[in-house]
């Protein structure tokens, strides 16, 4: 398997670029709270379509094309919340690469915008990883390379499934802190002090 680490991935990156056909101007320049959800969703269905025809995209391994739905429930949560439209669209088409240990910043290439998460987001929910994001030019929009070690991937991954769409970043938070303890090991490990979390929640 190939890795984006490696200095020969913005090529690729390129090549799977999509270019935005709904916005003529820089996607920097757009104001979310202007922004008409239906343009962004035909781009969506366009790139799509563009990607199924790709034979190369599994080579960089696990891959996600963002849902219509998950775009309407990020796209009402970031504009509720008076977010930027290329924070809240930086991620239509999004890598992971699970590694055996973290990359020195140096060694990243320079093609990606690091966004390190190795300590927690803004509002802490547990999840831990390092972020690189291309972009191809001003009207493309971001692919998004997810970098998680074997540690933080065991979490994350329980995480996704059992909390974030469920509780409160403080319960994650809360979680986080006892996997980091060790008494989490298994899935069960988790539901179970999952539940007296969120009893005494």
């Amino acid at each position: 398997m190939s890795s984006f680490l490696s200095r020969d991935s913005e090529a690729f990156l390129c090549k799977i670029s999509f270019q935005s056909i709904a916005f003529t101007k820089s996607l920097q320049q757009l104001r979310l709270s202007q922004t008409n959800i239906k343009d962004v969703i035909a781009d969506l269905t366009v790139y799509r379509d563009y990607l199924s025809r790709s034979s190369s995209l599994d080579l960089y391994g696990s891959y996600r094309i963002k849902s219509v739905q998950s775009l309407l429930i990020k796209y009402h949560k970031y504009r509720s919340s008076g977010g930027a439209f290329t924070t809240c669209f930086n991620d239509l088409l999004g890598f992971r690469e699970i590694v055996d240990s973290y990359p020195d910043p140096e060694t990243i290439p320079d093609c990606f915008r690091i966004v390190n998460l190795l300590n927690g987001k803004r509002v802490d929910d547990g999840y831990r990883g390092l972020h690189l994001y291309y972009k191809k030019d001003s009207r493309s929009y971001p692919i998004e390379l997810q970098i998680w070690d074997r540690h933080d991937a065991a979490f994350n991954i329980l995480a996704h499934t059992y909390i974030y769409k469920y509780y409160t970043p403080q319960i994650g938070q809360i979680m986080r802190e006892k996997y980091e303890t060790g008494i989490i090991k298994t899935d069960s490990d988790f539901n179970s002090i999952l539940s007296e979390v969120t009893a005494h929640g």
